[in-house]
């Protein structure tokens, strides 16, 4: 046998490499196994609308939490001036229209105490929504909503009223940070642009709904005509929890916490 026969070809050294490069690609344990399967990465995204309806409805309804700070928005500055709110909260005086008028003093705190609880609850929703999930954090945010109001609406005292806004503050950060990263997790890439416009419609319809009403109420002399409007929140803060009940959890917090079943689970819902 010559030495040319003996000596092995180009073309067999570069298939040799080429098959133990594969072997040492090749997943060795089973989570790297589970980690190529296709169950995640086979779910086609597409840019339909249609295709993506269950996906573009969970964010209709969970940018709902926003429909919360329109709505304050739109109803805080109104009944500050309607006589129910001022006989209470503010002080007789013969010369002004209406014959009541507020100190500067609680028009400030009323607004800046809102501002307060928000800037500490935004710090707080992220760790706590990484302990307890998405959903777990925009209850909260419900929870503190509920109980916010209804000190507001019960109250006939300043340092009760401004414990009740600064209440709504706490609350205001759970439900705009949970809704807004639940839906980014949720939504396709291609539809995160619509999600946040459905997140400023609810804040402008809030706001819509809570003018309308200051209009409607403010033609009342009792406690009534603000107690109304604070009433409405109570609204998104009871539906929200419900609505909860049946949707999943966000697939990236599942994927986070190990359950990779349960996130592809919720992700074939969510794309469904």
């Amino acid at each position: 046998m010559s030495s040319a026969e003996q000596k092995p070809s180009d073309m067999d050294r570069e298939l040799k490499i080429d098959t133990v490069e594969h072997l040492e690609k090749a997943p060795q344990t089973e989570d790297e196994k589970l980690a190529r399967e296709p169950s995640l990465n086979s779910l086609s995204i597409t840019r339909s609308w249609w295709d993506n309806r269950k996906a573009i409805a969970v964010a209709t309804f969970v940018n709902f939490a926003a429909f919360e700070y329109g709505l304050d928005q739109g109803t805080v500055n109104g009944f500050q001036a309607m006589p129910g709110f001022l006989m209470v909260f503010g002080y007789a005086d013969p010369n002004l229209p209406g014959g009541f008028g507020i100190s500067t003093k609680v028009q400030q705190l009323i607004t800046s105490l809102v501002a307060l609880g928000m800037l500490v609850s935004s710090f707080l929703a992220g760790p706590l929504m990484l302990w307890l999930g998405r959903r777990a954090g925009i209850s909260i945010g419900c929870l503190l909503a509920i109980v916010s109001t209804t000190v507001q609406i019960a109250v006939s005292n300043a340092a009760g009223l401004y414990a009740g806004r600064l209440i709504l503050g706490l609350a205001k950060g759970f439900l705009l940070t949970g809704a807004y990263l639940y839906m980014q997790e949720v939504m396709p890439a291609s539809l995160r642009t619509l999600n946040y416009t459905i997140f400023i419609f609810w804040v402008n319809f809030g706001n819509l709904v809570g003018s309308i009403i200051n209009n409607e109420t403010s033609v009342k002399l009792d406690r009534s005509s603000y107690r109304t409007p604070l009433g409405v929140l109570y609204i998104m803060a009871v539906i929200l929890p419900i609505g909860f009940w049946f949707l999943p959890e966000s697939p990236r917090f599942l994927a986070l916490k190990g359950n990779r079943e349960g996130a592809t689970k919720a992700l074939r819902w969510l794309r469904g």
